[in-house]
């Protein structure tokens, strides 16, 4: 579900007026620039013309921005200079030509500074901050943020303060730092209700809506989405109102109460209709394709999806026609229309794979730089404050050893020296004050760089966790009472990792033309593996491995565990090991042909355990890594004989390897077969709790010494 939730303060701001003076309408406008001389009036005018227009008609925005900026600088008006910089930027942001959109914002701060308009300079931070957002740099978006913020306090302005702290809280919530996101909103609906701010009041009820919405809260968020709604249609704030509609949608089709979602659907798409809103347009259409599959309407959803697919291509709004794509297949695939369901598929994958690889791959890396390159600075700042501390401490030390052995020598001297000693004395504890402020500061600034390298690590964790195998994903195949994942990565990301996936077998596969012919029936993939290291590095592996994994799949078509096996290695030692790297993983791919009931394998280092009638049986696997290795051979492919009742565990090392128990031993994979056996014929759930219980037992109060990932599934 491509899901609309409208974040207002990072565009209100964007397009709000320096002054608050209302505008004239585009017509008496465009009639007074008709007749206006070149002078700093016809720049105003061209630049209320290039606001009017930012979001109605962009490119024409852009041409009166550029023509106001032109004028000002001609006539060396650098206050109607600096806000033809914001326009332009704003409108060039709308036309998707965002080259330049930094350096005219940037121009404009810089002659906002000159000027010494802080109400200026405040404007821009806010637009750099809603450009930086939209872009998904958060950390720089908030730093922005929190300037605007500062210094509307400074100047008074309490209407662009409240708004300043809704933007903060927006914010926080895209970043999912929810607690500081509650706390800010909170705030800022404070302010609001002082100022009788009713679109302010609205916002904040929108962003309690949202975070009762992640929190799963989902009556409590309809219910803030609902005030939100009310107080928007009675102010006419039409794409405001749009937006609410679509929210309190979005809910009812994840609990696929679609009955329900469409009528708000009908109504925010009507809306969008009638005030020729293009970005509204393309997201209701969707979701109301997504809506008709859910009520088994094919041809409705292929319609409105298409219309939706059409503008959102028009607006080059990438994740849009992802989603469109990934609905499309699925509509087609349920009217057993298998040619056009797979060109559709292969379109989303192309357009999903592009977006993994232009954001997340960044985003993580970047994440993984700051939390080493942060973590050693601050460590070594604390090392030298505690150091100079200590260093102080000893010369006075000294130096009152020194007044002590002088008066004894020199008695008759006592009084002078006595008064000096106590003059120095007080000077040496001021210096040590000042120095234990300053330690007590270093600290406190140790403890706020650990705080944003924690919300980085848990940044990437959700990251981490959308390329896992999704819940819906294993129910749908395994089904839910029919199998259990046990997760539990050593530091907050992790090396381990379980991926999932589906193919087409092709009437004709392995020809030049299997694409275009008929699919027999779906195989399903589960990976169980063991990337090399574990927290930052080891999920730079795990992402590196599910990408080739799921390149082999998709994009190659390679539909046998061994062959996908032997194709990853390949594009292990192609791309990181050709300078002696042994980079890779141990794992288990398997591969469920439900259409002929047969299970097969491939296994690196890791074998799958079978349980049968109270018995274990000892299935194969390759003593070589996924990656470079002593061996070279092919991976073998092995086939699991399936009976009825039968339960198939997966698993890393890490449940075994674990220290623990009254003599400090590891685990080792016979006491974990043996538990396994013991517990096989309990519920999934059961056995689930069985494990987690007897390693937490195990363990104890000793640290966990790697990732832990367990899989049981009953055939």
């Amino acid at each position: 579900m491509k899901k609309q939730l409208v974040f207002l303060i990072l565009l209100f701001l964007s397009f709000l007026p320096l002054s608050a003076q209302p505008d004239p309408d585009e017509d008496s406008l465009k009639n007074s620039l008709s007749i206006s001389q070149n002078d700093t009036n016809k720049v105003k005018t061209l630049n209320r013309l290039a606001y009017l227009l930012t979001e109605k008609d962009p490119k024409t925005s852009v041409k009166y921005a550029e023509e106001a900026l032109l004028l000002s600088e001609k006539l060396n008006y650098k206050l109607g200079q600096a806000k033809a910089c914001v326009y332009y930027a704003n409108a060039l942001n709308n036309t998707k030509n965002t080259n330049n959109v930094y350096k005219y914002l940037e121009k404009a701060a810089t002659i906002f500074t000159e000027l010494n308009d802080k109400s200026g300079l405040a404007w821009v931070y806010s637009n750099l901050g809603g450009k930086y957002a939209e872009n998904g740099e958060y950390e720089t978006a908030l730093k922005y943020h929190l300037k605007n913020l500062v210094i509307n306090q400074e100047t008074g302005n309490k209407h662009r303060y409240a708004w300043a702290l809704n933007g903060i809280s927006t914010l926080y919530i895209q970043m999912g730092q929810y607690a500081n996101a509650e706390k800010y909103t909170q705030e800022c609906l404070k302010e609001m209700t002082g100022l009788k701010d009713s679109a302010g009041i609205a916002s904040a009820y929108n962003n309690y809506g949202m975070l009762n919405d992640y929190s799963q809260k989902n009556d409590k968020a309809i219910e803030y989405y609902s005030k939100a709604l009310d107080i928007h249609s009675r102010l006419g704030n039409q794409v405001d109102v749009i937006g609410c509609l679509n929210n309190i949608a979005v809910i009812h089709v994840n609990n696929k109460n679609y009955d329900a979602a469409l009528p708000y659907f009908l109504k925010a798409n009507k809306i969008s209709e009638e005030i020729d809103y293009p970005s509204g347009l393309a997201t209701n259409y969707i979701n109301m394709g997504e809506v008709y599959i859910g009520l088994k309407q094919y041809d409705k959803a292929i319609l409105f999806i298409g219309k939706g697919l059409d503008i959102a291509n028009s607006l080059g709004f990438t994740d849009f026609i992802a989603e469109g794509h990934r609905l499309l297949y699925e509509a087609y695939y349920q009217k057993s229309d298998y040619k056009n369901a797979l060109v559709h598929k292969n379109r989303y994958t192309d357009l999903k794979d592009s977006l993994l690889n232009v954001v997340t791959n960044k985003q993580i890396a970047e994440m993984g730089v700051k939390y080493e390159s942060d973590k050693k600075e601050q460590e070594n700042k604390l090392l030298q404050a505690e150091n100079q501390l200590s260093t102080e401490t000893i010369k006075q030390q000294r130096v009152t050893a020194y007044f002590i052995v002088a008066g004894l020598i020199l008695v008759t001297l006592l009084a002078i020296f006595i008064f000096k000693g106590l003059r120095q004395q007080r000077k040496a504890n001021t210096i040590i004050s000042a120095q234990k402020e300053e330690v007590e500061n270093q600290k406190h600034i140790v403890e706020e760089k650990q705080k944003e390298i924690m919300d980085s690590i848990r940044y990437a964790e959700r990251i981490q966790r959308a390329l896992l195998a999704g819940k819906s994903v294993l129910d749908d195949v395994l089904k839910e009472e029919n199998h259990f994942v046990l997760f539990k990565p050593k530091d907050i990301v992790s090396g381990d990792f379980y991926w999932a996936t589906e193919a087409e077998r092709s009437s004709l596969q392995g020809q030049p033309d299997y694409k275009l012919s008929t699919i027999d029936h779906k195989l399903f993939y589960l990976a169980v593996c063991d990337s090399t290291g574990h927290g930052v590095p080891g999920a730079f592996m795990c992402l590196l491995n599910i990408g080739f994994l799921s390149e082999a799949i998709k994009e190659k078509n390679i539909l046998q565990p061994n062959e996908v096996f032997n194709y990853v290695r390949h594009r292990l030692v192609e791309s990181i090991s050709k300078e002696g790297q042994r980079d890779g993983f141990d794992g288990i791919l398997i591969r469920i042909d439900q259409e002929n009931n047969t299970i097969t394998y491939s296994a690196a280092n890791n074998a799958p355990v079978l349980v049968r009638n109270s018995e274990i049986i000892d299935l194969a696997c390759d003593k070589m890594p996924v990656g470079m290795g002593e061996k070279k051979e092919d991976f073998t492919l092995r086939t699991i004989d399936v009976h009825k009742g039968d339960t198939l565990y997966l698993y890393t090392d890490g449940f075994a390897d674990q220290f623990g128990g009254p003599k400090g031993k590891k685990f080792k994979y016979k006491s974990l077969n043996d538990l396994l056996l013991t517990i096989s014929s309990l519920s999934l759930t059961e056995q689930k709790q069985k494990l987690e219980t007897a390693f937490e037992s195990w363990k104890g109060e000793l640290e966990q010494v790697d990732d832990v990932c367990v899989i049981g599934i009953r055939l």
